[in-house]
């Protein structure tokens, strides 16, 4: 039976993890999947949000720096062989070791609170002429027949019992707002766009001729930064799969390079969120009618392209299930640099964060909870969070 190797605190005794707040000092630069090579693409663009990728590679640089294993030549060559020590902690280049991730999420300070904002739900959607907001729902009729869904057979479309035109809503909403999502309930749900804190920073540079200061002719290129405004940051929680602390990895508060170009970073330790009343709320409402929803937080992997095997099979560990329906973006493409082999990582389309796939549950309420309340479920990278899913109810329209 698969297990993933990410647990929920919400279900066993809490590991020794930290969760920790990251303010970046400088801009950022997130480079996107596809391929940048001198001379023959000028414009590298920034992805958003970033992919926990890129924080792990900040974390692990950020460990080998506390243990002295950047300042030792012979420890930081077995390393790179993967002989070290520290690999069955931080991992190699073949594995990720004991070390696991959740997040990056989008956080704001606000006074002494840090406030985390998650990317909003694919099947809230607002009126164009009122702005007011609708939530999708799986029609519990047939209204038509459609050959779209002649593979998936039951499969239902979503539907909003409104004459108005309708759009969807691309932003961010607060943990608050996220539980009453959860719970059904959208009427006072704020939506938080990019522009309200983040800036694209499109910057010229030119390459440079190695071991000298000289430009390489026709090598001009455009790299899109990233500069978020002042207070906000990600969340990041990490911990070690054996239940090992990470007090003398991770002190209380520091400076990390973070992303393309290696710009610093500052973070500082944090308080844990409790999601366990919102679980119980939740858990009564399906136990009661029998419907839930996955809520993707990040983004997902799948052999199948936008959906799982396991959902067309209708069962999951002790679940069994209907699949009902699913509102999903367009898929976003992650790839990225492999600095231990100083090659690009394959480029692959992943299911984005804020996708989400309507269920009625038949058997396991207990073990839906513990399958996927907080755990990364993605077929790739899940050992740093892809993957990551919430659960909430629903009903037909």
């Amino acid at each position: 039976m698969y297990r993933p190797t990410f647990y929920s605190s919400l279900y066993i005794k809490r590991r020794k993890g930290v969760k920790i707040f990251i303010e970046p000092l400088d801009v950022l630069f997130f480079r996107d999947g596809r391929p940048f090579t001198a001379g023959e693409q000028h414009l590298a663009q920034s992805i958003f949000p970033p992919t926990s990728l890129t924080f792990q590679g900040a974390i692990r640089t950020n460990i080998l720096k506390q243990t002295g294993i950047l300042t030792s030549p012979h420890r930081l060559k077995s390393f790179w062989q993967g002989t070290d020590e520290i690999c069955d902690i931080i991992g190699s280049s073949q594995d990720y070791g004991k070390l696991r991730i959740m997040g990056p999420f989008i956080a704001k300070k606000e006074g002494d609170n840090i406030v985390e904002y998650f990317v909003t739900p694919s099947d809230i959607v607002r009126t164009k002429e009122s702005g007011k907001l609708h939530m999708l729902r799986p029609l519990k009729e047939g209204l038509f027949i459609s050959d779209i869904t002649q593979d998936f057979k039951g499969i239902r479309p979503l539907w909003v019992r409104k004459k108005e035109n309708l759009k969807r809503i691309p932003g961010y909403i607060s943990k608050v707002d996220l539980e009453r999502y959860l719970l059904d309930a959208i009427s006072d749900i704020q939506v938080v766009h990019e522009d309200s804190f983040l800036a694209r920073d499109p910057r010229l540079g030119i390459t440079l001729q190695d071991g000298i200061k000289i430009s390489r002719e026709g090598l001009l290129y455009i790299a899109e930064f990233l500069k978020l405004k002042e207070k906000w940051g990600f969340t990041l929680d990490v911990h070690l799969e054996n239940g090992e602390g990470l007090e003398k990895y991770l002190p209380e508060s520091g400076f990390f390079y973070l992303g393309g170009e290696r710009r610093a970073a500052f973070y500082f330790k944090i308080k844990e969120g409790n999601w366990l009343d919102l679980r119980e709320n939740i858990k009564e409402k399906v136990g009661k009618k029998k419907r839930f929803k996955l809520i993707f937080l990040t983004p997902a992997y799948s052999d199948q392209g936008w959906y799982a095997t396991w959902m067309e099979n209708g069962e999951k560990g002790e679940v069994k299930f209907k699949w009902v329906s699913a509102c999903v973006r367009n898929f976003i493409s992650i790839g990225g640099w492999n600095i231990a082999k100083r090659y690009p990582r394959p480029m692959g389309r992943f299911i984005p964060p804020g996708s989400v796939y309507y269920f009625e549950l038949e058997k396991g309420l207990d073990g839906l909870f513990k399958e996927f309340w907080l755990r990364p479920i993605s077929e790739k990278y899940r050992e740093i969070g892809f993957g990551l899913t919430l659960i909430g109810y629903w009903d037909y329209t």
